[in-house]
């Protein structure tokens, strides 16, 4: 998917431009994003790519009335989700008690591109936390029913 971006009015189109079809600038910059492998959601000011193998639903003001919310926003998941894979270090043993260490893989996270513009990838609360870019949001009130399952 191509967006272009507008330097002066700071808002996406989708497709190639040359100039801005909002303001007629034309400090604009197209980017190609990865739709075949991330789900993607645009809007005028922002363009949200989600690495997740989940659907993530915004609801407005963060209101969620269950049984029936109905999302603002819906980014759909990824097709080709990216993976933090676990991985066994070593075992340790303290005490007479065998300890397993394990780290988490964040490498194919590391390798996304940085954006000069309001891209915001959507990532595992793990990922997020190691990785530690501003170009990296998560998921913040996770919805579950009774039985500790999503039910949108």
């Amino acid at each position: 998917m191509r967006v272009t971006y507008c330097y002066n009015c700071t808002e996406f189109e989708v497709g190639k431009f040359d100039r801005c079809p909002s303001c007629g600038w034309s400090c604009v910059k197209t980017f190609d994003l990865p739709d075949d492998q991330f789900g993607i959601y645009v809007s005028a000011g922002f363009v949200l790519i989600n690495t997740t193998p989940h659907d993530v639903n915004v609801f407005p003001d963060g209101d969620v009335n269950l049984p029936d919310p109905e999302p603002a926003i819906v980014i759909p998941s990824a097709p080709k989700p990216l993976r933090a894979n676990e991985e066994v270090d070593d075992s340790v043993t303290r005490g007479g008690i065998d300890f397993v260490v394990k780290r988490l893989d964040v490498s194919p996270y590391r390798r996304l591109p940085y954006y000069d513009a309001p891209i915001l990838y959507i990532v595992p609360l793990a990922v997020a936390q190691i990785v530690k870019r501003n170009d990296f949001i998560v998921p913040d009130q996770l919805i579950r029913d009774d039985q500790g399952r999503n039910p949108l």
